[in-house]
């Protein structure tokens, strides 16, 4: 039953629209629901859960929006966070080691 309501959030904020592609994401393609889960369930990029828990310990904020992102076989996530200090920041995680990524 976790991993249907994790494949949930991942579908919700995947499907988001209004997300402002910044200057990492202009050169990659934007992946649907059906790919990510396929990569999840293959063990190519984290799961929701995971990521989760490693946004929290990179950042101490609350994850809002998600989008994966791929190009030439790399995964990226790219996360739109709101810092305890309220401020909302986009931040970029390989998908598939969770390490973060700088522009």
């Amino acid at each position: 039953m976790l991993k249907l309501r994790h494949l949930a959030i991942i579908s919700s904020v995947l499907l988001l629209q209004g997300y402002t592609p910044t200057l990492l994401s202009k050169d990659m393609d934007r992946l649907d629901y059906q790919a990510c889960r396929t990569l999840v369930e293959e063990g190519e990029i984290l799961s929701m859960s995971e990521l989760m828990a490693r946004v929290q310990a990179l950042t101490s904020g609350r994850m809002l929006d998600t989008v994966l992102l791929s190009r030439d076989g790399r995964y990226v996530y790219e996360m739109e966070v709101a810092g305890n200090d309220g401020v909302i920041r986009t931040i970029y995680v390989d998908a598939t080691t969770g390490s973060l990524l700088t522009r």
